[in-house]
């Protein structure tokens, strides 16, 4: 399993929620952090719980919703630090894969995650050429 430093943004308790399900079925995982937007929280106050969330680099963020507060506030991260990877579409599926991948860095952990569906969740970085929405080619 993997030991990069993963983090997981979201609205309310659902970061939260995610971790809970994943350390029943996992076990304890240390490297994983969780930053919340509380009802009457910022963007801001998010970008900072994100930025001091973990001090190691690289580290991969996954947030619940693209275009979402959370997913905005790393995304303008993500801009200044080449070293941060965002993923939008936090759900427990993708976790499992993420986590339990052999990648030695953020870079190499799976890029585009598919759904049983076939489709891909959201990821972006920064200067790759693609958009938030775009799809993978």
């Amino acid at each position: 399993m993997t030991t990069i430093p993963v983090i997981f943004v979201g609205h309310g308790g659902y970061p939260d929620g995610i971790r809970d399900a994943v350390e029943m079925i996992l076990g304890e995982q240390p490297q994983v952090v969780t930053v919340s937007l509380a009802p009457n929280g910022s963007t801001e106050e998010i970008a900072e719980r994100v930025a001091a969330a973990v001090d190691v680099t690289p580290r991969s963020c996954w947030a619940d919703l693209m275009g979402g507060s959370p997913a905005n506030a790393v995304g303008l991260l993500a801009l200044r630090d080449p070293d941060l990877h965002l993923v939008a579409g936090l759900n427990l599926p993708m976790v499992l894969e993420v986590l339990t991948s052999t990648a030695a860095t953020a870079a190499e952990l799976p890029r585009w995650p598919r759904a049983p569906g076939g489709t891909a969740w959201s990821t972006w970085r920064p200067g790759c050429g693609q958009r938030p929405r775009d799809k993978p080619t």
